[in-house]
């Protein structure tokens, strides 16, 4: 197997050799062949119910959109197929979340949204499509209409979905146009700088050492609109070592610097990136088991014993 690396492949993206080189085999540690046991009936309900998927093509549906994935990157979420279970729902601030967006017309974008799937729960659970944007570095997007079958509903219709690098973001001067299809298409993160109520960030900070973490968490300042605002979501952390450390060669962080918090770091971050951005922040986080996730721990040995889900909740008060 080719020896891995974290580094950027191009100079300015923080997308990962190991995820385009990986697509080329399913011999790695966080492929699972069976997904049978991961198909709850919550998900299927959901599939079911939201994307219309008939009762009987469910499982082959699932299958099917988990292998068109892999082509594109091979991300641990794919070959675990963690998009099955929108994680924001599981987040202690969901039920608040869900009243501003329903009542308080507050804005959401979902960076690192993969297929939507966080999105489309909204959607299911009643929140208005046009207030919602999702951003990512690649294009998985156009997966998630084949895999809910949705194009042309409401989501399809009214939620922005935008491609940009939180780590190297981008702004688009559009001047005088005054094409608004143009605009929708060419638009960047940081075109929504001030914008967001609440931002979710899952599954992504974990990829990156302190200082980027750092730099990626400024990028989600910049978006809040300002006080009341809040940035929640998960991620790897650790009840031992912060720092990433090789447990298999399968492993895609092996070779890397990834920094995995626990509560008292994650404040600790939080407190520089008040300093250097002038704000105020109350932090929120918890280490939760895999299997409090609804993962099953044992699919998770190739990233040590300590490795847990760091949960965050951070509200924005100057």
């Amino acid at each position: 197997m080719s020896k891995l690396t974290n580094k950027d492949e191009d100079e300015g993206t923080s997308e990962t050799m190991w995820s385009k080189t990986f697509t080329s085999t399913k011999d790695v540690a966080y492929f699972l062949s069976n997904l049978n046991d991961r198909i709850t009936p919550e998900i299927r309900d959901f599939l079911e119910s939201y994307g219309r998927i008939p009762q009987d093509e469910v499982v082959g549906h699932i299958y099917s959109i988990r292998e068109k994935a892999w082509t594109i990157r091979a991300y641990p979420c794919t070959g675990f197929a963690l998009f099955l279970q929108p994680m924001l729902p599981l987040s202690p601030a969901y039920l608040s979340i869900l009243e501003r967006l329903r009542n308080e017309q507050a804005s959401l974008i979902d960076v690192g949204c993969f297929i939507g799937h966080d999105l489309r729960r909204l959607v299911f659970d009643g929140c208005p499509p046009d207030r919602l944007v999702g951003c990512d570095i690649v294009n998985h997007w156009d997966l998630g209409f084949e895999f809910y079958r949705d194009q042309d509903r409401p989501f399809g219709k009214h939620v922005t979905y935008l491609e940009d690098d939180v780590l190297h973001p981008k702004t688009i001067l559009f001047g005088n146009e005054n094409d608004a299809h143009l605009r929708e298409k060419n638009l960047k993160l940081l075109n929504f700088r001030g914008q967001m109520d609440i931002i979710n960030a899952s599954h992504i900070l974990h990829h990156w050492d302190w200082n980027d973490q750092v730099r990626v968490c400024k990028t989600l300042v910049a978006l809040s609109k300002g006080p009341q605002s809040i940035i929640v979501g998960c991620q790897i952390g650790s009840t031992g070592k912060t720092k990433m450390e090789p447990h298999c060669k399968e492993n895609p962080y092996a070779t890397s610097e990834t920094y995995w918090h626990n509560p008292d770091t994650w404040k600790q971050m939080w407190d520089v990136i008040e300093q250097e951005t002038g704000t105020k922040w109350v932090t929120e986080a918890k280490l939760k088991t895999f299997e409090e996730m609804g993962w099953r721990t044992s699919d998770w040995w190739y990233i040590g014993d300590c490795a847990r889900l760091l949960q965050f909740v951070v509200q924005r008060i100057e």
